[in-house]
């Protein structure tokens, strides 16, 4: 199982989008996925009621994934651990943890508990810069572990990056990153550069409006299903199948750097 917490210092930065997106990647690969929602605004508890109650323009809506669960935080530490126990013990493979904005001690909990921390980044100065101030929390949060003791892996995520930044990012060679570069303003490519030098994941997420649906839809593995009960959909299920691609992408970056230090443990 591995457990994976959202955190910003930043409000409406991404955090609860990109546990969806994990979550939704996590079921279309068919694995059993548990949520936690440590927000304010319980968007991860409402995120099925709202999925419900969702216009499908005539469509029948396909069930709710019985391979996703959501609950709150449990109330002590020693709740949390005996709680991620027992969800290994009961065969869950993959804990999403979303978290409240701000530096909050019951949050460095959430985030230590951890095999992975995730940093949802806009490629914009201003969040970039919420991006450095969260991973210096993470860090000052890390420092006060005893030795030995396993520290949270850091993975920043691009999230709506505009196709300028999803070229520059995504470059595969020096030609493709000089021409990439040879497009952006400026300013903008300073953000890009700054951002390019934070522990990034390899999977940058592009503007997508099936990500913005995503809180009203459900898991886009609900959208999918549903869309392909209507053969007049097929063009809405292509854009589904995309934004999934990405969802799995981002869940297989987080599976392989566990993966890897597990075995540099070893």
């Amino acid at each position: 199982m591995i457990t994976v917490t959202s955190l910003s210092t930043k409000g409406g930065s991404g955090k609860t989008t990109l546990i969806q997106m994990l979550a939704s990647g996590a079921l279309a690969r068919g694995l059993r996925v548990h949520a936690l929602d440590g927000d304010t605004d319980q968007q991860l508890t409402e995120w099925r009621a709202k999925s419900d109650a969702a216009d499908w323009n005539g469509l029948q809506r396909v069930s709710w994934p019985e391979g996703l669960t959501i609950g709150p935080i449990p109330e002590t530490v020693d709740a949390l651990y005996e709680a991620l126990n027992g969800w290994e013990e009961d065969g869950i493979d993959l804990v999403l943890i979303d978290t409240r904005p701000g530096e909050n001690p019951e949050t460095e909990n959430l985030a230590l508990a951890a095999d992975m921390i995730v940093v949802p980044a806009v490629p914009t100065q201003s969040d970039f810069v919420a991006v450095q101030k969260t991973l210096d929390w993470i860090d000052r949060m890390a420092a006060t572990l005893a030795d030995g003791y396993p520290q949270p892996l850091r993975g920043v995520v691009m999230l709506n990056a505009p196709p300028k930044a999803m070229a520059l990012v995504t470059a595969a060679n020096e030609a493709e990153l000089a021409r990439a570069r040879d497009k952006v303003h400026a300013q903008d490519l300073e953000v890009y550069e700054v951002v390019k030098r934070m522990p990034m994941l390899p999977t940058p997420v592009p503007t997508s409006q099936t990500f913005r649906r995503m809180p009203l839809s459900g898991p886009l593995t609900v959208v999918r299903d549903t869309y392909a009960t209507d053969p007049r959909s097929r063009l809405a299920a292509g854009h589904i199948k995309a934004a999934l691609d990405y969802c799995e992408e981002l869940l297989v970056d987080i599976e392989t750097a566990v993966k890897n230090r597990e075995e540099a443990v070893a």
